[in-house]
């Protein structure tokens, strides 16, 4: 699946946010956060980087793996509040937003 990181983060009536945030700028930023008790080797922090530069620099959609997705899962889910967290989710795995 291509994902549109350029896609904005809509509020909950589905009008993009004021501070112009979009699923790419708010996986960058949980992609480069370190987290507390979080005890993460030389390795993960160089593939966090290296998928948040594929993010940054992607002009098309961009095909994530498996695994990819996995990663901003775990780091979003983090990082960020329900609201930009339940936009990332129904962007990159929009079968784990299903009811």
């Amino acid at each position: 699946m291509n994902i549109d990181f350029d896609a904005p983060i809509l509020d909950f009536k589905g009008t993009p946010v004021p501070e112009g945030m979009t699923v790419g700028s708010c996986a960058i930023a949980a992609l480069q956060h370190l987290y507390q008790g979080e005890e993460i080797t030389p390795d993960v922090k160089v593939k966090r980087f290296k998928l948040a530069v594929r993010i940054a620099q992607a002009d098309l959609p961009l095909s994530l793996t498996a695994d990819d997705v996995s990663v901003i899962k775990t780091v979003v889910g983090k990082y960020w509040n329900p609201l930009v967290v339940g936009r990332v989710f129904e962007a990159i795995d929009p079968e784990s937003m299903r009811a």
